[in-house]
């Protein structure tokens, strides 16, 4: 294996199971790769392992690594400098060590296993992040993912764009975002639950910033749990929410059902009666009009209305009123709001309307 050979470093190479293992075993700092064959655009075989271990470090300032093979972080660390980039088709594994980046990282169809530390820029995951540690995304840039993202980690910093699968927890667990986060179209939350425990028993996604939803969320049963009416689940937190799930895969429950709730700062899931159920699709029928409106709107639904609620963008709730047909809105600056319709059953529905 030439590509890392130089003359003033000691490394070990060997076949084991015909992989091509590296290591060096000189103490000190590691090389540089502008010593490995073809730099600064390098490319790691399938068939080569490279290790880093405690007290070495890999810098990448020039070019692009290319990694089809396995890169094991065993207590080193591994830079990308100047706005470089490391594709990784292969498995990238940091175990105990450390990687950190001003530049991009783009995970192309396998793995990168993360129990240790992660500090970079940009990040694009087509694969599969497994994040048991911490991941800080710094500076302007974002991470975005189209493949899986799953694992208990310690921290995930940087705001994150999901159009892929996000699976919290090691069956199961919670994921912990600290910046906002996107849910599109194209991504699914999938939530496992085989008990009442959040974190223990149940899957959590844990975001500090703002949470948009679209998409999909996806419920599984495990452990032979079986729910019972009155059980309830906090799937997901934030310090505020806009949207919701448009598709939600959910099990049988023969004689019950699930009820997804939105409130401004979180997602539940309640298991309910089938009776139930149908008296809160009365809700879902309900409107408001006229939208945009000067003065009043008014409310309609099938069910009958309790109270409402009315919340800006923010989150902030200006107005709450028992149920009546039309609720004087003149008062309100102009702008985008939030109506909560809440039936008599104690079910809810949430309308946007604008104010002129």
């Amino acid at each position: 294996m030439t590509r890392l050979l130089f003359l003033i470093c000691f490394i070990i190479c060997g076949t084991l199971y015909s992989q091509t293992i590296c290591k060096v075993i000189k103490s000190g700092s590691w090389y540089e790769p502008s010593n490995w064959d073809n730099y600064p655009d390098v490319n790691i075989s399938s068939n080569e392992e490279i290790i880093i271990p405690k007290n070495f470090y890999i810098n990448i300032d020039s070019g692009y690594i290319t990694n089809n093979g396995k890169i094991s972080i065993t207590g080193g660390t591994l830079n990308i400098y100047h706005g470089k980039e490391l594709w990784n088709n292969g498995i990238v594994e940091n175990i105990t060590g450390s990687i950190s980046s001003d530049g991009t990282i783009r995970n192309g169809n396998i793995i990168i296993n993360n129990s240790g530390l992660y500090n970079g820029n940009s990040f694009y995951n087509h694969g599969t992040l497994t994040n048991n540690g911490r991941f800080y995304n710094t500076g302007s840039g974002k991470i975005t993912n189209t493949g899986l993202i799953n694992g208990s980690n310690i921290l995930q910093s940087g705001n994150f764009t999901n159009a892929g699968n996000l699976s919290p927890g090691n069956s199961p667990g919670t994921y912990i975002l600290d910046n906002d986060y996107t849910h599109q179209s194209t991504a699914n939350l999938n939530i496992e639950i085989g008990g009442k425990t959040v974190g223990t028993d149940y899957d959590q996604l844990s975001i500090s910033g703002q949470a948009s939803l679209n998409g999909s969320l996806t419920i599984t049963l495990i452990e032979n749990f079986q729910p019972e009416i009155g059980d309830s689940f906090n799937i997901l937190t934030s310090s505020n929410i806009n949207g919701s799930f448009v598709n939600i895969n959910k099990p049988d429950l023969v004689d019950k059902d699930w009820l997804v709730t939105y409130n401004s700062d979180s997602v539940s899931l309640s298991v309910v009666s089938s009776l139930s159920v149908l008296k809160n699709e009365d809700i879902d029928s309900s409107y408001v009009y006229p939208n945009p409106t000067s003065n009043k709107i008014y409310v309609e639904s099938k069910s009958p209305i309790a109270k409402l609620k009315i919340y800006n963008q923010f989150g902030k709730v200006v107005l709450l009123a028992d149920y009546q047909d039309s609720v004087d809105v003149s008062s309100l600056y102009s702008g985008l709001y939030f109506i909560t319709i809440e039936n008599s059953y104690g079910y809810s529905e949430t309308k946007k309307f604008v104010k002129e």
